[in-house]
């Protein structure tokens, strides 16, 4: 799958803007008492995070869905990063005004949605637990070495735009600038042994990370890839307890 959509290289649609991010944000189960955020992933479509929203709130909380537009990220340095920082910006912006409304609030991230996820973690530190599903130490390590941005890669080296570009450019969109955000909290993370997308090796170096940050992460390890992980993830209540 990942390979296949690698070949669709199209660049960026000349009409987006770092303002379209967020294509939307669903509030479901709004009245009860604890609240989970659900960052979405990558090009994810609806249906396996739309399952994981309707667990969630079958479970009883609410849940606040949130969905990128495709171009999030792309082979443009300077929009990858304002259409983050718009994301940041917007959702915890609008967490500070519903926090009064309940107890608790949980962030659940879904690979490119960690980006997403840590950044608004420094913004609005008022959350109690994370729930990481394969994300990365870094964004530019792991879109030049993953095999479903592979084209953004070749679009970049077309550019003449280096990997030390692209590391230094995002620096800001590196999860693991952001760990010291999560100290003091309740933070799981699901890695996969062998993952081409967001390669293995860079999700084992964001929990070497954290925990040289003071983070003392629950580490589940599946044996699954990217989109396997993600699927029985979204869809399986006793995931992390049997991984």
């Amino acid at each position: 799958m990942a390979r296949r959509a690698s070949g669709e290289s199209r660049g960026l649609d000349p009409s987006y803007s770092p303002e379209q991010a967020i294509v939307r944000q669903q509030l479901i189960n709004g009245d009860a008492t604890d609240l989970a955020v659900v960052f979405g992933p990558w090009h994810g479509g609806s249906v396996f995070p739309n399952a994981l929203a309707r667990r969630i709130a079958g479970g009883g909380r609410a849940v606040l869905a949130l969905t990128f537009h495709d171009d999030i990220l792309s082979n443009n340095l300077q929009t990858t990063i304002d259409s983050f920082e718009n994301i940041k910006n917007k959702i915890a912006h609008h967490l500070f005004k519903i926090r009064d409304e309940y107890e608790k609030i949980s962030f659940i991230g879904l690979s490119l949605g960690n980006v997403a996820l840590a950044m608004v973690a420094r913004e609005f530190p008022d959350f109690d637990s994370a729930q990481l599903v394969l994300t990365a130490d870094s964004l530019a390590n792991s879109m030049w070495n993953g095999i479903r941005t592979s084209h953004i890669r070749d679009d970049f080296e077309q550019q003449g735009i280096t990997a030390e570009d692209v590391t230094i450019a995002w620096k800001n969109l590196a999860p693991s600038e952001y760990a010291n955000d999560l100290r003091g909290k309740t933070v799981s993370v699901v890695q996969s042994a062998n993952d081409e997308v967001i390669p293995t090796v860079y999700q084992q170096q964001y929990i070497d990370d954290l925990k040289r940050a003071g983070v003392e992460p629950r580490v589940r390890t599946t044996t699954f890839g990217h989109y396997l992980t993600t699927m029985l993830y979204c869809l399986t209540p006793e995931f992390l307890s049997r991984t």
